[in-house]
Order: structure tokens, then sequence, then C-alpha cells
């Protein structure tokens, strides 16, 4: 089926008004209306999320916001459905919030906290039990992980010593309904609005059963000016960032003790996406060799035995 045709089915099933073409990496996404209300629409292919995680997504937004949480909310059919299933492609209708998009260069104290506030918020209200409508993936189940296994050389393959003892050493952290539950996955400044002085989260196409931390970790990769600046910053970050996450979180040390190999992990996940095939046919041989570049540091950081965070005393910011 074409784009033509899908975003006719998708209209039709949502009651849709003319919808604009905007930007999207994996989805097809629309700007449009339900019934005078602005609306974003996402017709997302099965290779990337099926069915069943696309519904899931609309679940866990709605019960998020159903509890209060500042997010933009599913928005359902006539019928009621939340996901609509289209060929091999699965449609989906989101509340289109207006607002101010956050700078990712603002690191103020005050951001900071509100980041933080948001944050914790939100890993409050979704915790390690799973409820039957969020079936979303478990960590170790990201496609990007997949990605780096499927296509990096097999002269490289040794690499994945490294690799495998991250992972073995993560599986090994514990699990409890106070560390573990639904996660953003992917939540920096370009995934959140500023609606009237307060700040929203967008974009849950990526939320997952993880480590709350790991969300903390994906946000100070985000927000650190430079890797190499990350050691002298991280304390300016978390300092900030936890005064706003621990109004309606408590963090203990041993948790917080994961956040390095988190950072770790980020940085696996990002250098799985650098092995698809598409990132290296592109004609711009600037932008490629940036990248071969980019992913030798990865492996290097991966391959280190002292990682960027590793080391630092995370137990100045445990909740007393």
């Amino acid at each position: 089926m074409n784009h033509e045709a899908l975003l006719f089915t998708a209209t039709q099933a949502f009651g849709l008004s003319e919808c604009t073409e905007l930007e999207g990496t994996d989805s097809l996404v629309y700007a449009t209306e339900q019934n005078g209300v602005g609306a974003i629409l996402k017709i997302t292919p099965s290779n990337y999320r099926d069915f069943t995680a696309v519904h899931a997504e609309t679940m866990v937004l709605n019960h998020l916001a159903h509890y209060g949480a500042p997010v933009a909310r599913a928005m359902p059919t006539a019928d009621g459905q939340y996901a609509v299933p289209i060929d091999n492609f699965t449609a989906a209708l989101f509340q289109k919030l207006e607002g101010q998009e956050v700078s990712e260069e603002d690191t103020s104290p005050e951001m900071l906290r509100s980041w933080g506030n948001l944050l914790g918020r939100l890993h409050a209200l979704v915790n390690f039990e799973e409820v039957p409508t969020f079936k979303r993936h478990q960590w170790y189940e990201d496609s990007m992980l997949t990605l780096l296994e499927r296509h990096m050389p097999s002269e490289l393959q040794p690499r994945f010593t490294q690799v495998n003892q991250l992972l073995e050493r993560i599986h090994t952290f514990p699990k409890s309904s106070n560390n573990y539950g639904i996660i953003h996955a992917d939540f920096h400044a370009g995934n959140m609005l500023n609606v009237d002085g307060r700040l929203h989260a967008i974009d849950f196409c990526d939320c997952r059963y993880h480590w709350l931390m790991f969300d903390i970790a994906r946000a100070f990769y985000a927000a650190t000016p430079s890797l190499d600046e990350a050691r002298e910053f991280a304390p300016y970050f978390f300092e900030h960032f936890f005064s706003g996450y621990k109004m309606h979180l408590a963090v203990n040390a041993e948790d917080l003790s994961c956040i390095p190999d988190f950072f770790k992990l980020h940085d696996l996940e990002q250098l799985g996406m650098m092995y698809i095939p598409s990132f290296l046919t592109g004609e711009n041989l600037e932008w490629t060799d940036k990248l071969i570049a980019s992913r030798e540091q990865r492996w290097a950081r991966l391959e280190s035995d002292v990682g960027v965070l590793d080391g630092l005393d995370f137990r100045g910011f445990a909740s007393s």
C-alpha cells in the first residue's frame, strides 16, 4: 500500500481533516485536526514497531495522562480504538501540544530541576508490574543492539567480548517496583516542550521496560556539553536534576551506582545505529568520515577499563 492510500485509510479511521506531512525518522508523521483539536498522526511500519507495541505506547500515555502527568495523550477513533492496523503499518493519533521547544543548551539549575521533576513524576506512575495493556519490549530486546550484531563486519566480532561483558553485568542488577518499569528511553531536550511555563514530555515511541536510572543516564548523555567535560559536568548536573526528581521518587546508592554502566549501554545502542548500511551510503563523505570516527571513539570507550563516569561517587545524591 502506498503512502497516499495509508494516509487516506488512517484519516477515515480517525475522522481527520486535512493533513500536513512532517519530518519523521521511523514513521510517517502528519499534523492534523480531529473535531477541531490539534493532533499528530503517526503511521508506523511493523518492522519498526508492530501493532501491539504501538497500542501499548498509547496505553502508557493515557495511563500517565489519567494521573495528571504532563504528556500528549493518545486520541481514539470514533469506535474507541487507539491503534489501527493498516496493511503492514499501524496508525495512532496523539494530542498536539502547543508550546516552545526546549533548548539543548539550557542547562541552568532551574531547567535541570524542572527536567528531573518531570522525569520523576513519570517514573512514579509506571512501576515494575507488567500491566497486560503495556506490552512493550524489555531493554535487552532493543533493536539497536540487534542491529549492531547483525551489521557489524565479521572481523570486528571479537569486540563483542566487551559488549557481552557489559550486558551480562547489567542483567545482574537488582530489580524491584522502586527501580524498574516503563521508561521513556529517549528523554532529552528535543522530546520536551515548554507549555505555559511547564515542561511536557513527548514522543514515547522508544518506551520500554528498563531500570529507571537508564533514563537519567540518557538525559545526562544528552545534556553534557561534550564527553571530554562529562566528569566535570556530572556533579553539577546530578545535583540539580535529582533535586527535582526526588520530589517524586527516592533514590538509593545501589541504584545510583549503575549509572556509569547505563551511560555505556546508551553508547552501545548508538553504536548499533551507526552500523546500519544506509548510514554509510550518502554522498556526504565528510559526514561518513565523522561517522566512522565516532564509531571508533565509542568502541574505545566500551573497551576501556575506565568509562566516562566510572569511579565517580554517586552516593551523595541518594535520598537521606
